[in-house]
């Protein structure tokens, strides 16, 4: 199974290249902000030149899209998302004169849309939620860390995560499985996490038959085998995702926190942190696209004394 995943990650690679863009953002005054704060960037995608040649890359995209916004960061890193405990509180804003960070991920084949973004790196732009300066702070190409020498990884998931519990279904269940209404799983295994990227990959590579079904389910069960789970420490959080035709707020559960994960051997550590880096990359799971399902991997070189720490 690990050469079947290396095979689809080098596929993936072959073809595509993993952006992040990243501006810095002031506000000329306090911008009340909807419950998802990402969709500034896509406003603002739609509102200034530099941006047009992602735009085009946006809407010339289907599902998987080949851009995805992540939510607004304060200054000392704390991601913008409106939950359900602070429904009743005041709105998601942004302070007058404080510097946010704004990111886009482009995954492309190709780097000839990067011209634009650097044609006009700072700019005042009106966007529809308010004024706001915007300074290009950062345009980076995604490249893969050696993980050959790592025994365990900490991963922070610092939006809340969606991954469906049809994610990886037997195939043999496929039909029947339809029929169920979809929901959101809230014990994220390592199988889940590697699944889930997995087949998001074969999402950008067209890989969406029936004979490509079943490869999410086995890489699922591999990988629960395959690495052990040493501890965690996530929580759930119901997140606001705005309102629907009827005016009703759109609700769903996701969770946050940590997961310390141990690969079995060598190779299983070497394709599961190449995972765990396009993840980190890209995002993972349901509605990544529109800033859900950020990870940050630390890895680890000494399992034991990360382990006495946790």
């Amino acid at each position: 199974m690990n050469r079947r995943v290396d095979s689809i990650i080098e596929s993936f690679l072959s073809e595509h290249r993993i952006y992040s863009v990243k501006y810095n953002i002031r506000p000329k005054d306090t911008i009340v902000l909807p419950p998802l704060s990402s969709n500034l960037l896509k406003n603002l995608m739609y509102l200034w030149d530099p941006l047009e040649p992602i735009k085009k890359l946006y809407e010339g995209s289907k599902r998987p899209r080949a851009v995805s916004f992540r939510f607004l960061k304060s200054s000392e890193g704390k991601p913008l998302f409106a939950t359900a405990s602070a429904e009743r509180e005041a709105p998601l804003h942004m302070k007058k004169d404080q510097i946010y960070e704004g990111e886009y991920v482009v995954v492309s084949k190709d780097a000839s849309w990067i011209g634009g973004a650097l044609s006009n790196p700072y700019a005042d732009v009106e966007t529809s939620y308010g004024k706001a300066t915007f300074e290009l702070s950062e345009v980076k190409a995604w490249s893969a860390p050696s993980y050959d020498s790592a025994s365990a990884f900490l991963i922070w998931i610092s939006t809340p995560l969606f991954i469906s519990s049809k994610i990886a279904l037997p195939p043999v269940l496929e039909a029947k499985a339809s029929r169920i209404p979809n929901s959101y799983i809230l014990s994220i295994s390592p199988g889940a996490i590697a699944s889930s990227i997995v087949k998001q990959l074969m999402e950008h590579m067209g890989m969406v038959g029936k004979k490509d079904q079943k490869i999410p389910y086995f890489v699922l069960r591999y990988y629960d085998l395959a690495v052990r789970e040493i501890d965690f420490r996530i929580e759930s959080k119901v997140v606001l995702l705005g309102k629907d035709k009827n005016g009703k707020m759109r609700k769903a559960k996701g969770v946050v926190g940590k997961l310390y994960h141990r690969p079995l051997s060598r190779k299983v550590a070497e394709s599961y942190g190449r995972l765990l880096s396009i993840g980190s990359a890209m995002g993972i799971g349901k509605s990544r696209g529109i800033g859900f399902g950020e990870i940050k991997v630390e890895k680890l070189d000494t399992a034991g004394s990360q382990e006495q720490n946790s």
